[in-house]
């Protein structure tokens, strides 16, 4: 199951989650991956 009123991220252990919210009130995330997956991950919460 999910929840979309505990939009947040968080780390657990070695993996990064990502609740971006509710879409129907333009909420998402940007999620950008380098060529190293495992070196650089940038993750963005937006409201549009």
């Amino acid at each position: 199951g999910h929840i979309h009123e505990a939009r947040g991220i968080v780390r657990v252990n070695s993996t990064q989650v990502v609740n971006p919210g509710m879409a129907s009130k333009g909420q998402g995330a940007v999620i950008t991956i380098d060529e190293k997956i495992n070196i650089k991950i940038n993750i963005e919460l937006i409201d549009a």
